[in-house]
């Protein structure tokens, strides 16, 4: 990126341009000794400079590029409604001692200094994440102490970083320590760290369609897990021609807060796993505890992808087999509506179809949801993102229980679900006729819930899903499309 159009050089005019001339501004620091100049570079970037008299100066004007910036990692990090102060204003009330104190220690300034020499534009993006440790003291029990410390880990793991990486280190370790995470050097982990750097650097995808997040990830976790060996990512365009016009497929996967004493390192393998998603303007959520509820993020993709996605996942995270999950979909273009008939009907005979899908492989329904939460067997309707020639848009509404309008999230799945349900869902709405064509009406209607699916007699499931293959087997966009998920599935089987 050119220098002139850099996020720090944005700060520096706004500050400029705040103050009166005559109070003798010279944002030009080339004449300072270099650990000076990164010191100020850190604190610019989050909107602080230093006057002739050496009091500190914060200028909202000059933080407004960043807080434009991190709009996608705002609700990566703490959801499409979340409240906290990691990515905002620090008010000009607030002392700068605190962030000058976290700017002046030696890890963190190395790793400025090692970004600025990189890519200064990316330095200026962690300067302002690591700046987010001093902003979290407002709205947490952290002390100050803790979060130079916290600062200071974080910096420590992003020297394990380069140029394409250092962000991602940044962010994920960011919300590891934010969730409790050691601060401890341990080998293992900042192997992996390193190791996922270098698969991050390996990952040659730059997103330009939704599908692409997911096949991205898909590109990480198969050079993580395989060491680097993989370097080469393969090129399936022919395969993805054909599933143009699928909606595109993700998964949110609920362990219980006490997952993370169940299950060793779990937070560390989480980082790991943050680190593997393209985050950047993205609003897909990090792998965080949300209200009590560990939860575990993917990036979404046309279902082959994602399918890929999972099965690299579970050699990470082997838990996932035993955990519950919402699988969501998205249409390419239309959000869903609660407010359209034709929707509506939609919506209802999808859940019908995925209720059958988990009472072919599971026997009995979990215990129902606590008040307030989503019922095993449910949908709802929330927030999405779509990325579209490059372009992200972050829409949808989550109101309650259902939702108004959005990406469509079934809750039933569990264990091996989650090819079943992606293959039939993308199938039967890349051509919905199929859930005309399928069964009479009244079948729709009365099998609503999880209960009615396992109460209906298994022949009668199984005689539903076989008409479902032989409509796709006999329609050959749904046969072409279904013979290059296969391939590509089996292409990319870790």
């Amino acid at each position: 990126m050119n220098y002139q159009e850099s996020l720090y050089n944005q700060a520096v005019r706004k500050f400029s341009s705040e103050l009166p001339y005559n109070m003798g501004i010279n944002p030009d620091l080339s004449h300072l000794p270099q650990e000076v100049q990164d010191f100020h570079f850190a604190m610019g970037c989050n909107g602080f400079f230093q006057l002739p008299n050496e009091e500190w100066f914060y200028s909202s004007a000059a933080a407004e590029p960043f807080r434009r910036e991190f709009k996608g990692q705002n609700v990566a990090f703490f959801g499409p409604n979340g409240v906290n102060p990691f990515f905002k204003d620090i008010f000009p009330h607030h002392h700068p001692r605190e962030l000058s104190l976290v700017f002046s220690n030696p890890a963190v300034i190395r790793a400025i200094r090692k970004y600025r020499g990189l890519d200064e534009d990316q330095a200026a993006r962690i300067a302002f994440l690591l700046g987010g440790m001093v902003r979290q003291l407002e709205d947490s029990k952290m002390i100050f102490p803790q979060s130079v410390e916290k600062a200071e880990f974080v910096a420590r793991m992003a020297m394990l970083g380069e140029q394409k990486s250092g962000e991602a280190v940044v962010s994920a370790m960011a919300m590891y320590v934010l969730s409790g995470g050691s601060t401890s050097e341990e080998k293992d982990f900042m192997g992996g760290v390193y190791r996922m750097s270098e698969a991050i650097r390996g990952d040659s995808i730059i997103p330009t369609q939704t599908k692409d997040l997911g096949l991205s990830q898909v590109a990480r976790l198969r050079n993580f897990l395989n060491r680097g060996e993989y370097d080469f990512f393969p090129d399936s365009t022919d395969s993805y021609g054909v599933l143009d016009g699928f909606p595109t497929v993700g998964a949110e996967f609920h362990f219980s807060p006490d997952a993370a004493q169940e299950f060793p390192r779990l937070w560390q393998r989480l980082a790991l796993l943050n680190m593997s998603q393209y985050q950047r303007d993205s609003y897909v959520q990090f792998s965080r505890n949300d209200q009590d509820v560990i939860e575990i993020r993917m990036n979404p993709s046309i279902y082959p992808i994602t399918i890929a996605n999972w099965r690299h996942m579970r050699l990470l995270l082997p838990e996932l087999d035993r955990a519950f999950f919402t699988i969501t979909l998205n249409r390419p273009t239309d959000n869903f509506q609660w407010k359209n008939s034709y929707d509506v009907d939609l919506l209802n005979r999808l859940r019908t179809l995925g209720l059958l899908t988990y009472a072919g492989l599971f026997e009995t329904a979990p215990n129902r949801a606590d008040p307030g939460e989503i019922d095993f067997g449910a949908i709802y309707l929330g927030q999405t993102v779509k990325i579209l020639d490059g372009k992200y848009n972050f829409s949808g509404n989550w109101g309650g229980k259902e939702g108004q309008f959005g990406q469509l999230g079934l809750y039933v799945g569990f264990g091996d679900n989650l090819p079943h349900l992606a293959y039939y869902l993308s199938m039967a709405l890349a051509n919905p006729f199929l859930l005309s064509a399928l069964a009479h009406k009244k079948f729709w209607l009365n099998v609503r819930t999880l209960p009615d699916a396992l109460k209906t007699p298994p022949r009668v499931r199984r005689n539903v899903m076989t008409r479902l293959q032989e409509l796709i087997n006999h329609n050959q966009r749904l046969k072409q499309a279904s013979d290059a998920g296969e391939q590509i599935v089996e292409y990319l089987r870790p």
